[in-house]
C-alpha cells in the first residue's frame, strides 16, 4: 500500500488512517514526541526565544486544571486536548476555523484519543477557559508587545506565573526532549492515579507506552 496522498500519515510507532483512525495505534510516546515539534503560532513568536510547543501548552493546562481543583480524569482530558495535533500538527485557529475538512479530521482523531486513553469525548466544560487563558499568556510573553489587538488580558498572578512556566521552558535545551518527557510523565502519572479517582471506584484502563 502507498501510503502517499491517501490519509495514512506515520506517527512515529506505525501507519494511521486519518480517515478511520484506529484507537489502538495511537501511542503516548507518539503524542508526547509529536507535540513537543509542533509549534504554537506556527512558530511565529518572538525572534529573542526559542519556539513554544504545543506539549508546554498542554502541560500549562494542566497546571492552571489542577490549580482549580478538577479531578484526575478531567486533567487527564485538559491534557491530551490538543493529542490530534501530534501528527495533524498545530494549524493556528484563524485558519483551522476556516477549514472544515481539517476539523474533521482532527474531531475524528480527538474520539480515537479519547476512546484510547478512557477520557469523555466531550470536552469538559472548563476547558474552553483554560484554553483562553493559556493563549493569552502566550500571546503576552511570546508575541511581540503591540503586535496584536486587542492587547492580551491576563490576571496579574497568572500573567506572572506564565512568565515563569514560559521562562522554564525555554531555559532548557534541547527543549523538545525535556517538554516530551514531561509530558509523557505527566499523562502516565494521571492515567496511573486513574485507578483511584474522586468517585472510589471508577478506574481508567492504564496505557504508558
Amino acid at each position: 500500500m502507498n501510503p502517499k496522498f491517501n490519509g495514512i500519515v506515520w506517527t512515529g510507532s506505525c501507519l494511521l488512517d486519518l480517515r478511520a483512525p484506529d484507537p489502538l495505534k495511537i501511542e503516548l510516546r507518539d503524542i508526547a514526541r509529536g507535540l513537543s515539534r509542533a509549534y504554537r503560532f506556527g512558530g511565529q513568536t518572538r525572534d529573542d526565544l526559542p519556539p513554544y510547543s504545543v506539549a508546554w501548552h498542554s502541560l500549562f493546562c494542566e497546571t492552571v486544571a489542577d490549580q482549580m481543583g478538577l479531578p484526575v480524569r478531567a486533567r487527564l482530558q485538559i491534557l491530551l486536548h490538543d493529542a490530534p495535533e501530534f501528527v495533524l500538527g498545530d494549524m493556528q485557529t484563524p485558519i483551522k476555523v476556516l477549514d472544515p475538512i481539517y476539523q474533521g479530521f482532527e474531531a475524528d482523531l480527538w474520539r480515537a484519543v479519547a476512546a484510547r486513553f478512557h477520557v469523555p469525548e466531550d470536552h469538559h466544560p472548563a476547558l474552553a477557559e483554560i484554553d483562553a487563558l493559556a493563549a493569552e499568556v502566550e500571546r503576552l510573553h511570546l508575541i511581540p508587545p503591540g503586535a496584536w489587538s486587542p492587547a492580551p488580558q491576563v490576571p496579574a498572578e497568572w500573567a506572572d506565573m506564565g512568565g515563569k512556566w514560559i521562562a522554564f521552558s525555554q531555559s532548557r535545551s534541547p527543549e523538545a526532549v525535556l517538554s516530551a518527557a514531561l509530558f509523557h510523565a505527566r499523562a502516565t502519572a494521571l492515567l496511573n492515579a486513574c485507578d483511584t479517582t474522586e468517585n472510589g471506584g471508577t478506574t481508567c484502563k492504564n496505557q504508558t507506552a
